[in-house]
């Protein structure tokens, strides 16, 4: 039998999208700012595993 046991970090980053932020209220628009976003995803976690051979 073995037991296996650990951690692991995985990190993802996406391509950067130009996001049009902007709504209208009472007939005016409002406009967010015309800059880059970059998409980030960090997953940690933990993990145990369990084989048994026969």
């Amino acid at each position: 039998m073995d037991i296996e046991f650990g951690a692991k970090i995985m990190r993802t980053m996406y391509k950067s999208q130009d996001l049009d932020i902007s709504f209208d209220l009472d007939g005016i628009t409002y406009k967010g700012e015309d800059s880059t976003f970059k998409l980030k995803q960090l997953d940690m976690g933990a993990y145990l595993g369990v084989s048994y051979r026969f």
